[in-house]
This record gives structure tokens, sequence and C-alpha cells, in this order.
């Protein structure tokens, strides 16, 4: 199973299991990975895997991705 893992910020440390075809990723509790970070948009990028890669796309998010 691939994994996020969180480099720098608040969650730095942090791993997170991509087990679905579609994670979203933001500030707001509703997301499949929740960052507390000011930084970050309530609803900030998603990622989405197609086979064997994945591919990340912003959603228009204040401090882009």
């Amino acid at each position: 199973m691939s994994k996020l893992f969180v480099l720098n910020g608040s969650e730095k440390g942090m791993v997170y299991d991509l087990g679905e075809d579609l994670v979203y990723l933001g500030r707001a509790p509703d997301n499949h990975i929740q960052i507390k970070e000011k930084h970050v948009s309530r609803r900030h990028l998603k990622i989405v895997r197609k086979g064997e890669k994945y591919f990340i796309e912003d959603l228009r998010s204040t401090n882009g991705t």
C-alpha cells in the first residue's frame, strides 16, 4: 500500500495510507486526510490513483500545491 509522509509543519512525521482511489486532503475534518495547518485550505487537494500511478490535483487552494 502506498503512503503519504508529512515532512514539514505541525503534522511532521505523520504517515497516511493511500488506500482509496480518490483521497481528499485539507484542513476540514470531512477530508480523508486532515492537516491542521493554517496554510492548508479547507479542501486543498485530491490524490487520484490510476493503475500504479498517483496524480495530485490542486483544488484552487489559496496557497497552491
